[in-house]
């Protein structure tokens, strides 16, 4: 019964990649933190349907650029899982590069430089800390802004 362990599979990963983009800022933070990547980590191995992909990733990316109760920690689970899944999946899943270049102020000579950093074997020297900041670097505009920069802003 192998097609009924694939249809819960499936239904697990699309119900904890869903659940990201709900307004509870608790329910993101958990689905991020012990759903989502250890679901998709489970079954990374396998080939995975391009436009599953393609869902997972964008609803990290969305549930990023919602306007709402984001605070710092759910902020910081979301990158953590938007890069565990482009880091892990771009090298086998081409369109997560079309994803990235749809981002704001992300280019193509930019995304090339980091997708050299991944798509290379990773070398002992490199510092993984290094490639996540590169990663988050690349998405800043897609981060919330604090209360206090809209504060900053509206001041001048």
């Amino acid at each position: 019964r192998s097609s009924d362990l694939g249809d819960t599979r499936s239904a697990l990963l699309v119900t904890s990649f869903t659940s990201l983009i709900w307004k509870d800022s608790s329910t993101c933070y958990i689905s991020a933190t012990l759903l989502c990547w250890p679901l998709l980590k489970h079954v990374i191995a396998e080939p995975l349907f391009p436009d599953a992909v393609k869902y997972f990733f964008n609803m990290v990316l969305k549930a990023l650029q919602e306007p709402g109760d984001h605070s710092l920690w759910n902020t910081d689970a979301l990158v953590d899982l938007a890069f565990n899944i482009y880091a892990a999946l771009r090298p086998r899943y081409d369109q997560l590069k079309d994803i990235m270049l749809q981002l704001p102020n992300i280019t193509v000579y930019r995304l090339s430089l980091f997708d050299k950093r991944i798509l290379r074997d990773t070398s002992p020297a490199e510092d993984p800390v290094s490639i996540k900041q590169h990663f988050r670097s690349l998405i800043q505009d897609c981060l919330p802004k604090s209360p206090k920069d809209g504060l900053r802003s509206e001041e001048h």
